[in-house]
C-alpha cells in the first residue's frame, strides 16, 4: 500500500520498522440490550432489502424487502423491480398494519437503503423514530438479516428441489408468509 502511494504520512524506508507477526484485529461482541426490552406490538419494526437477485423473476422483480415486527415476528414482503420503490412499499406497510392492528409504528430499524428525504419525512409526520444500522454491521439488524437468510436458502433448496426455473423466485419467496 505504502509503495502504491495509498497511505501517505509514512516513512519512505518502511522495512526498518518491526511488524507484530501475532497480532490480529477482533471485533467486539454486540450489545443484546433488545433482547431485555419488553416490545409490543410495532413498537419496533425491522426492515430490510434484499437484491438485485441474479435472475429477474416472471414478472420482473429484482428485489424484496421485507418488514418484521420484533414482537410478533410477523413479517410482511413486497416485491420491486427497482430500488426507488422501497418509499411506496413503507407507505403500503404502514397503512396496513396500522389499520389491521390499530397500533402504530415506534421505531424502524433501517438498512441504508431507507435513507431519504421522503422516507424522513413520512417518520417525521407520524412520530417514527428511525434507527439506521452501521453499513455492513449485520449485527445490527439481525432478526431481518436471519430472515433472508432464511428465505434466500429456502427458495433456492425448493427451486432445485421442484427443477423450476430461477425466475420464479418471487413465486417461492411469497409462500413464506405461510410461517406467519
Amino acid at each position: 500500500m505504502i509503495k502504491q502511494k495509498m497511505i501517505l504520512g509514512l516513512p519512505s524506508n518502511i522495512s526498518n520498522l518491526s511488524l507484530c507477526e501475532h497480532s490480529k484485529q477482533h471485533k467486539s461482541p454486540f450489545p443484546k440490550d433488545l433482547a431485555t426490552h419488553n416490545f409490543t406490538l410495532l413498537e419496533l419494526v425491522h426492515m430490510d432489502m434484499c437484491g438485485p437477485m441474479p435472475t429477474k423473476s416472471r414478472k420482473g422483480f429484482s428485489y424484496f424487502v421485507i418488514y418484521v415486527d420484533y414482537y410478533s415476528r410477523f413479517i410482511a414482503i413486497y416485491f420491486l423491480k427497482h430500488k426507488f420503490e422501497v418509499f411506496n412499499t413503507y407507505q403500503n406497510y404502514m397503512a396496513f398494519v396500522e389499520n389491521q392492528i390499530s397500533h402504530k409504528i415506534n421505531y424502524s430499524d433501517n438498512g441504508n437503503e431507507f435513507i431519504s428525504n421522503q422516507f424522513k419525512k413520512i417518520c417525521a409526520q407520524n412520530g417514527i423514530t428511525c434507527q439506521f444500522i452501521v453499513p455492513y454491521m449485520h449485527e445490527q439488524n439481525g432478526v431481518n438479516e436471519h430472515k433472508n437468510k432464511t428465505l434466500v436458502e429456502s427458495t433456492r433448496s425448493m427451486l432445485h428441489a421442484s427443477n423450476l426455473s430461477y425466475s420464479f423466485w418471487a413465486n417461492v419467496v411469497a409462500t413464506y408468509y405461510i410461517q406467519n
